[in-house]
């Protein structure tokens, strides 16, 4: 039973025959009664008598669908104009997917300031890895992301919001923290300790690597973490030494743990900000896009 049928039923109520129906609802009359059996068809009983010169009586089983009828067409009705107002006034959930550096070390911030500008519009935030945000757009479970690598999407737009730095991390105590760089031979010497693939921090250190490099890390001592907080954490007990977000060591404000730089190792990159390019101009998302741009400063 579909919305249609049902005010094609009530129309037929309304003009009293078949054919002023038809010329109500500008279709053939023909039309009108096969959507009226098929009414009958789903429902399994007679709807509607004809009675002299065409006018249309109805069953019992019709007195009991108009009444139905003109309950779910009010109800569609208060629907579509709530949806209206919603979309007229911008309002709406923003469900957010984000890596883990720009979503433990900049959403909290974003967000707060965004809700103080936008009250309607609600904000859900979840913090995965950078593959897991692209695969949450992918399915339609987030309508923008924030992530540590550009992509080539035609489908989504790719936005620099805010400049990073992945370093070298290693505690205090080690040989390493008190020399201003390490070879990448003596690094890969050492057990190290490594976002899990799919992560953006584990994509750039192993793109700054040689295949022979990837190859010796492939099969070197290493520890697999799910997340920047867990890496530091392990650094910092002395587990071994790990890339990470230089703004987590800043946040943490404790010299248990410095960075060293590696030979031939460019730490810097950007955060990005991806959304589906089909959505762009959704109010919800367009807000929040335009306050994250102003918010990041200049470009």
């Amino acid at each position: 039973m579909n919305i249609k049928a049902l005010q094609t039923f009530l129309t037929v109520l309304e003009a009293g025959t078949l054919s002023a129906a038809a010329h109500q609802l500008d279709i053939s009359q023909p039309a009108i009664s096969k959507q009226l059996k098929a009414l009958e068809t789903e429902l399994g009983t007679q709807l509607l008598v004809r009675g002299r010169r065409g006018v249309i009586e109805l069953t019992s089983a019709g007195r009991l669908l108009r009444e139905y009828a003109e309950n779910v067409l009010r109800q569609y009705q208060s629907l579509l104009a709530t949806l209206t107002a919603l979309k007229e006034q911008g309002a709406g959930i923003l469900h957010i997917a984000a890596s883990t550096t720009p979503g433990h070390f900049f959403l909290p911030k974003w967000l707060s300031a965004f809700q103080q500008s936008h009250a309607e519009i609600q904000t859900h935030l979840f913090i995965t890895n950078s593959a897991g945000v692209l695969e949450r757009l992918g399915a339609g479970q987030a309508d923008l992301g924030f992530i540590g690598r550009e992509v080539s999407d035609p489908e989504l737009v790719c936005t620099p919001v805010v400049e990073d730095e992945i370093v070298l991390a290693v505690p205090a105590g080690h040989p390493f923290a008190s020399r201003d760089m390490v070879s990448r031979e003596e690094l890969l010497s050492e057990r190290l300790i490594l976002r899990e693939p799919g992560s953006a921090t584990r994509q750039f250190v192993e793109g700054q690597l040689s295949p022979e490099e990837r190859e010796r890390l492939s099969q070197a001592s290493v520890l697999e973490l799910g997340s920047t907080h867990a890496v530091l954490a392990a650094v910092a007990a002395g587990a071994g030494i790990g890339f990470l977000s230089r703004r987590a060591l800043d946040e943490r404000g404790r010299p248990d743990v410095v960075s060293v730089r590696v030979q031939g190792i460019d730490g810097r990159r950007h955060l990005y900000l991806v959304y589906p390019r089909n959505r762009a101009q959704w109010p919800p998302l367009r807000a929040f896009v335009d306050f994250i741009l102003q918010a990041r400063g200049p470009a």
